[in-house]
């Protein structure tokens, strides 16, 4: 079982902390597809509800790197975040 199948267990289970600990290991051991690995991390920091960390540490690669899927499926994270920040033209 690879470290990003351990990740999706802990995901199932409800163990939000762990997952995050998890894929934020493996951020030098597998870069072959670090924005599924970062749609994962935002994805648990959505679910701790650690908004701020979304918006300020992932905001740019929403805008930049992401794509269509990836941005489809992280836009309601960072909606909630800009929500949170009062930050109601992002939300948009």
């Amino acid at each position: 079982m690879t470290l990003k199948d351990n990740g999706k267990w802990y995901e199932q289970l409800g163990e939000w902390s762990r997952a995050l600990s998890l894929y934020e290991s493996t951020e030098t051991e597998d870069n072959g597809n670090d924005l599924e690995r970062l749609s994962a991390i935002i994805r648990c920091y959505g679910h701790l509800e650690h908004w701020e960390t979304i918006r300020t540490e992932f905001a740019s690669l929403f805008d930049t790197k992401m794509t269509l899927a990836e941005r489809q499926e992280t836009a309601l994270w960072f909606a909630w975040a800009f929500y949170h920040a009062h930050d109601f033209e992002r939300v948009k």
